[in-house]
């Protein structure tokens, strides 16, 4: 079985996908205000849509990683959080394309932009997009309950 398709490596990359959406929204709902300022500062979202996506991103990543952790509905977590991942992506150029210093807003908001992180996400968005073609369902509980019926 080539590497692109094994599924142990496919799961690993799975759930790891899953537990750095879960490390990503923790500090977002410990501390809405600073993360909806982080939104704010990408200029890219009108004022009223600015406290919305900075009220429910944090929840969305939350719900995606513990459903990539576990396994369930793994082809539609994998397909949001693939494309969770081209927006935050795109958001970290534009800006570093517009010479833009903001505070990244991805885990804490002690880290700026720059082509650093546009390298990172764009990696993340590679094996979300690998994961999303070659759905890794080895180690799920979606597997272990098709197993069972």
């Amino acid at each position: 079985m080539s590497l692109l398709r094994n599924q142990y490596v496919l799961a690993l990359i799975r759930i790891l996908l899953g537990a750095l959406f879960i490390y990503a929204a923790v500090p977002k709902m410990l501390d809405p205000y600073t993360f909806a300022v982080a939104v704010y500062n990408y200029k890219m979202l009108p004022g009223f849509a600015v406290g919305l996506v900075a009220a429910a991103l944090p929840w969305l990543e939350l719900l995606i990683g513990i459903l990539l952790v576990v396994g369930v509905r793994v082809q539609a977590s994998t397909l949001i959080c693939t494309g969770m991942l081209v927006v935050f992506t795109l958001a970290i150029f534009i800006n570093t394309l517009r010479g833009i210093d903001v505070d990244c807003g991805c885990f804490s908001t002690d880290r700026s932009i720059g082509w650093a992180a546009v390298a990172e996400d764009s990696l993340l968005t590679l094996l979300s997009f690998w994961c999303l073609l070659f759905v890794p369902n080895r180690f799920s509980l979606e597997r272990l309950f098709r197993r069972r019926t």
